[in-house]
């Protein structure tokens, strides 16, 4: 038992859960399993998104890394 509750404690899923049902909390929506369910969807697109973004400015660094190279 103590190693799923360390697993839980240790993993982002914790996390996203407690900010998910803080955003419940606040909003106080007429149907909270429907409203944490879209959070937890929107989070997952919001997640995906930012990942593509930092894969592209990465990309990006490296190319003007090498233009900066090639001018010196």
């Amino acid at each position: 038992m103590a190693d799923k509750i360390k697993y839980l404690k240790d993993s982002e899923l914790t996390q996203i859960l407690a900010d998910g049902f803080a955003e419940l909390y606040h909003n106080k929506p007429q149907f909270p399993v429907t409203f944490l369910a879209n959070y937890l969807k929107n989070y997952n697109r919001t997640k995906g998104a930012e990942a593509d973004l930092v894969q592209k400015l990465d990309k990006n660094q490296t190319i003007i890394g090498s233009i900066k190279a090639k001018e010196q």
